[in-house]
């Protein structure tokens, strides 16, 4: 077996896991908006798996691996990433802020959406224009895609960990000093397992294993 075909393969096995808790999730007797917000996160966690087992199927060569393939791979991986870090700071601060009306929450969730689809028509266009900009000579992304991948996911990630701590500095929300802590462990994990998976050449899915790993403790 190829380092791919094991990367799909613990990708397939995460996958499996969060379908099985949004299924749980789904029948949760409960109206609360943080519910909401935790099930399309996990729904999200796995479009994007579904996505990077199909990158790494691309590498691998499996399917077809030429300039169109390779840039659609990375071009859904760079877009899927911000929507599930954007994800990650909703439930992070509805989870911390119960005072928050569904308009503050619309009105919220609207503004953030912004940067995600300026970065979507942005790569697009780019993609479409200068494919030969994104990627070297042997149909691998340049570094200055890995900073695109990475840098609107880290704002919104950072975002919400720091927001978070910081109300925990005041005694009416030393009650819920558990939830602030799960929700602020998220980043500086996902920094750590970003940083091995690419360390050790992309092909172990440690990224895989954190990100499922913190949203059960989450649940």
């Amino acid at each position: 077996m190829s380092v791919f075909g094991f990367y799909v393969e613990v990708n397939a096995g995460c996958i499996v896991i969060l379908l099985l808790l949004l299924y749980s999730i789904k029948r949760l007797p409960t109206p609360q908006v943080k519910y909401e917000l935790f099930q399309t996160l996990v729904l999200w966690h796995i479009v994007y798996f579904i996505s990077d087992s199909v990158w790494a199927l691309v590498n691998d060569a499996t399917f077809p691996k030429n300039t169109f393939t390779v840039l659609a791979v990375n071009y859904f991986n760079a877009i899927i990433m911000p929507v599930v870090a954007y994800n990650c700071f909703m439930f992070a601060e509805i989870s911390t802020r119960p005072e928050m009306t569904r308009k503050q929450i619309e009105t919220l969730q609207f503004k953030l959406r912004i940067p995600i689809i300026v970065q979507f028509v942005a790569l697009l266009i780019s993609f479409w224009i200068a494919p030969d900009f994104w990627l070297d000579d042997r149909l691998e992304p340049i570094g200055f895609y890995y900073f695109i991948l990475a840098f609107l996911p880290l704002i919104y990630w950072m975002a919400g960990t720091v927001r978070g701590l910081l109300r925990t500095r005041t005694m009416l929300n030393r009650a819920n000093l558990g939830t602030y802590l799960i929700v602020a462990s998220y980043t500086p994990g996902v920094l750590v397992a970003g940083g091995a998976q690419i360390l050790f050449a992309l092909t172990t899915p440690i990224f895989c294993f954190w990100c499922t790993a913190i949203i059960l403790f989450a649940y």
